[in-house]
């Protein structure tokens, strides 16, 4: 049973993080105190270092929770009937999830990019962890005779999450291309994947 402290322990964690997404959007991660956070969540500025053991803590939680939602979270879409196929509606999928996320991805970036320490943090969670998901479908390919034999699936994932993140990245968040030049973007490496992988 959830007791009341629980309960307001994780509102009040839920308004720190989505007000230090917002006051990090405005200010930067470095130009943000944590005053201005817990004022933005309505919380003791004491909270955020109780509760996430200082802002790059909050930080860190946010990152992981990102992750842990995309890698978990369901297919939105049918099983398709090959790689190509396949790869192309979860690149789609994971653009639109990345998208929907890019302010914390540029506030992530940011940060990665001129502090070493946190680099190392961060990337421990940035690790390309198998979406469960993804991988059932290409066993499913696999065994249905769509994917090439001897194909290490673990490979074609790591791949793939590498091209979703590399587009949403630079089409998306740092080009700001059109969302039908980052289409014709990702139909190319789901082309590509299915060459190299897939089986008729």
């Amino acid at each position: 049973m959830v007791t009341v402290n629980e309960r307001d322990r994780s509102a009040t964690e839920a308004r720190l993080k989505a007000a230090a997404v917002a006051v990090w959007s405005h200010h930067g991660f470095d130009g943000a105190s944590v005053k201005e956070i817990a004022e933005a969540a309505g919380a003791n500025v004491s909270l955020i270092n109780r509760y996430f053991g200082g802002k790059e803590g909050l930080l860190l939680t946010i990152l992981d929770e990102m992750i842990v939602r995309k890698q978990e979270g369901a297919l939105d879409y049918p099983a398709q009937d090959s790689l190509e196929a396949e790869t192309l509606e979860y690149l789609r999928l994971r653009y639109r999830a990345d998208m929907a996320d890019q302010a914390l991805i540029r506030i992530i970036i940011s940060k990665i990019t001129v502090d070493r320490t946190f680099r190392d943090r961060a990337l421990r969670s940035l690790t390309y962890a198998t979406d469960a998901n993804f991988m059932e479908r290409l066993v499913r390919l696999r065994d249905a005779g769509r994917i090439a034999p001897g194909v290490a699936l673990p490979m074609v994932f790591r791949q793939v999450a590498f091209i979703s993140f590399s587009a949403a990245l630079t089409e998306g968040i740092i080009l700001e291309r059109p969302a039908d030049d980052t289409d014709r973007a990702l139909r190319d490496a789901a082309g590509m994947i299915g060459a190299f992988y897939g089986q008729d």
